[in-house]
């Protein structure tokens, strides 16, 4: 939606994120973050350091579904941002017109929002203006659908990771998402990547995105009184080198009697090689996920046995280990066989001899 006066207009960003996500964005977005000023401070006129004039909203609290409009006035300003803090939720407003030192933006908030103004100088100082708070009516049953979590976990990826889109919307009997096509450009369309339609109850669910780059997410809540949105941004840390990481080791049985059958599984993350130590016949070290069902080879006189994973990407290595406790057959008897048993020599019972009586 475009803003009259030659200043074009934003959509909202309620993005998802931690407290710790805002320290970590920072990290990536700016370069050099110097708190030099705040709206109103005295600048030499020979500094390069940004200053903001103004920032403002034209309301402080609004209805769910309603639109704010944030205006600024910076000077020595290469750019804007505008920062996005709902609840625990932390992110950046697209901007069309950041390059402006006199601009606006049209937004729809779904929840009580603050938003900071932050002005880029062409040296690298940054200055963050004073916060502005709008706060959000939300509607009983039958009014606009409520938007109570629209956020990315964690803010922060690495190429290739996974990242869930945590979603709970109220009120709602469509909810869309979109992902931005062109990050450069915030008028670019955007691209459906997920529907849920015919919802008669609250949605509670997550949505799984893998990137290679930053981008935004914008979700769409509709019923029939109308629809509202947010944003998500998800920020892929290309700067921190990729470590692999196993996320799981794991031997069953961890106890097994001598001659039993045993499987290891794996799962990992960010590898170009695997190691199986000692080795077992058929491990794929291609493969990060997966099993492999063996019986092992016991050395005689060993009760436990050892098993180590590691991953490898070329820069850095991980490893983890499982032990497994051995039961050894008892060892058989080396005796012989006993002799049966035999009644011992007894001298039978013998009459003594006796002499006849003479008269006899």
């Amino acid at each position: 939606m475009a803003y009259d006066g030659g200043r074009s207009g934003g959509t909202e960003a309620i993005a998802g994120a931690t407290e710790r996500g805002l320290t970590m964005m920072k990290k990536v977005s700016l370069a050099v973050v110097l708190v030099a000023a705040l709206a109103g401070c005295e600048v030499d006129q020979g500094s390069t350091v940004p200053r903001v004039v103004s920032f403002t909203a034209s309301a402080s609290e609004i209805d769910l579904g309603d639109y704010v409009q944030l205006e600024w006035s910076v000077e020595r300003a290469d750019h804007v941002m505008i920062e996005v803090i709902s609840g625990t939720n932390v992110g950046m407003l697209p901007l069309d017109n950041g390059t402006s030192p006199n601009g606006g933006a049209l937004t729809r908030p779904a929840a009580q929002t603050t938003y900071t103004l932050m002005a880029f100088g062409v040296g690298g100082d940054v200055v963050r203006g004073d916060p502005v708070t709008v706060n959000v009516v939300r509607p009983a049953p039958g009014g606009f659908p409520d938007i109570v979590d629209f956020v990315a976990d964690p803010l922060m990826q690495t190429p290739g990771d996974p990242v869930n889109l945590v979603i709970r919307v109220w009120y709602a009997t469509n909810v869309r998402i979109y992902r931005q096509t062109n990050p450069a450009d915030p008028n670019d369309v955007w691209g459906l990547v997920n529907t849920w339609d015919g919802l008669t109850e609250p949605l509670s669910t997550t949505y799984a995105v893998t990137l290679n780059d930053s981008n935004t997410y914008r979700l769409d809540a509709t019923n029939d009184v109308g629809t509202v949105s947010a944003y998500a941004m998800v920020t892929i840390d290309t700067d921190t080198p990729a470590i692999p990481v196993i996320n799981l080791f794991e031997a069953d049985p961890t106890e097994l009697d001598e001659g039993d059958e045993l499987t290891l599984r794996w799962d990992v993350l960010r590898a170009t090689s695997m190691t199986l130590s000692p080795t077992v016949t058929g491990f794929d070290d291609t493969e990060l996920t997966g099993e492999i069902t063996f019986t092992p080879t016991i050395p005689a006189g060993v009760n436990q046995i050892v098993y180590t994973l590691s991953a490898s990407n070329g820069d850095f290595n991980h490893s983890k280990t499982v032990y497994i406790d051995v039961h050894r057959a008892p060892p058989a008897d080396a005796g012989t066989d006993a002799p049966p048993d035999v009644e011992p020599d007894v001298e039978p019972d013998v009459e003594p001899d006796v002499e006849p009586d003479a008269g006899d």
